[in-house]
């Protein structure tokens, strides 16, 4: 029978071992997300399959036309939530698209997430062309969350905002934007809506 003591050094000797070998890997920090990202996507793809019965009884395709559509879009809403909510944007936005563009009904926050990796993309770009392109892009993620989603008046009122900040010239786009926005909401127009509408309007 080990000593105590004898056990104990076994043990600080082995943690050391294990703690030595993982240090040597070589992984990067990239790698590390995507994998935490993956762990957490597959767990749920294990029970995709039997989430799509349940899905595709719901009124509209919301996931998808067909079963396998269902599958693909709950892996990637799974997996760009992920990415988005451990704060790697980078890898959100390829996931994101493909759930915008292939099953918006997925959920209210495709839209509300997406303004924001769209601005993501809209900072990093240099080239004058693209970063406009940007914009257009942004506007049309505002439009689809109102076909797709309706709150018409609010929505109107965050794509003028927006305007506003990414392209000030567009003066007589904003003040039809925000006075539509404005109309529709009321009493609840938001602080920033009716201060860029009356810029705009001076």
């Amino acid at each position: 029978m080990k000593k105590p003591h004898q056990f104990s050094a076994i043990l600080v000797f082995s943690l050391f071992m294990a703690f030595n070998g993982f240090a040597m890997q070589k992984t990067s920090t990239h790698q590390i997300a995507e994998d935490l990202a993956l762990a957490s996507v597959n767990e749920s793809s294990t029970r995709a399959a039997e989430t799509v019965e349940t899905v595709q009884q719901t009124k509209g395709p919301r996931f998808g036309e067909t079963p396998e559509d269902s599958i693909h879009c709950i892996r990637n809403l799974s997996l760009y939530q992920e990415y988005y909510n451990q704060g790697n944007r980078q890898l959100a936005f390829k996931p994101w698209r493909e759930v915008f563009f292939n099953c918006p009904q997925a959920s209210q926050n495709t839209f509300i997430r997406g303004s924001s990796l769209i601005k993501m993309k809209y900072s990093e770009e240099t080239d004058p062309v693209r970063r406009e392109a940007w914009i257009d892009t942004l506007m049309m993620v505002h439009d689809k969350r109102i076909e797709h989603f309706n709150r018409k008046g609010y929505v109107l009122g965050r794509k003028a905002v927006d305007l506003f900040q990414l392209r000030p010239n567009s003066i007589m786009e904003i003040y039809e934007i925000s006075s539509e926005s404005i109309a529709l909401e009321g009493k609840k127009s938001e602080a920033d809506v009716l201060l860029i509408n009356f810029q705009s309007l001076i």
